[in-house]
């Protein structure tokens, strides 16, 4: 994120029902200036951190925690497709059923959508069968599933079931546990952010 006075911004035209993009050059912190600026726009694209305690770390969390908005992580290496086999990472929580919610434009478009919870990493609240169910009813066909640890973490399982069923992006509600406990004691929000390889839709 450049520094610059004053503001300069350009506006990239679309097509109807085209994504569009604007690029801006704000003075400020990069984290902060998206954190707030972000609350006007209907996704943030961030790209994965390379490492913990870092710039896009903290751009990542601030987009996240301050924006109100969904976030879209991007790997590294871009994927030829995004949004085509979606993985749902559902844990029963509240920050889990805001994502869905966020996500819905791509749920509709995917040609196909497994909700997946994992054992021991449920909260308290509805199963993957009840999203199922829901989606079901936005003539979204998903397929749920519950899977076993297997000595797996929560985060680990979720992406090696996207890789296994060649998911081109993940749905994950951030941080049901907190930022501090998870920086702690590790947590799937951690895991999938430096982890993953794919897409992750994000938000909190």
């Amino acid at each position: 994120m450049g520094a610059a006075a004053p503001t300069r911004s350009a506006t990239i035209t679309r097509a109807a029902d085209a994504p569009s993009a604007e690029w801006r050059e704000e003075a400020g912190r990069q984290n902060a200036v998206v954190g707030t600026l972000g609350r006007v726009f209907d996704v943030i694209v961030v790209e994965r951190p390379a490492k913990l305690a870092s710039l896009a770390e903290a751009t990542l969390e601030d987009a996240l925690f301050e924006s109100g908005r969904p976030v879209v992580m991007a790997p590294p290496v871009p994927l030829a497709s995004i949004g085509e086999r979606v993985l749902i990472a559902w844990n029963g929580s509240t920050e889990t059923a805001r994502t869905v919610a966020f996500a819905m434009p791509f749920l509709k478009r995917a040609q196909s959508v497994q909700v997946v919870s994992v054992e021991g990493g449920m909260t308290p609240g509805p199963s993957a069968e009840d999203l199922a169910q829901n989606l079901a009813r936005h003539g979204i066909p998903a397929l749920a599933r519950h899977v076993s640890a297997r000595d797996r973490t929560p985060g680990q399982a979720f992406l090696d079931e996207a890789k296994a069923i060649g998911a081109d992006l993940v749905v994950k509600g951030a941080y049901t546990q907190s930022r501090l406990r998870q920086m702690i004691f590790g947590g799937a929000t951690r895991h999938i952010i430096m982890e993953a390889t794919i897409p992750v839709i994000l938000a909190h």
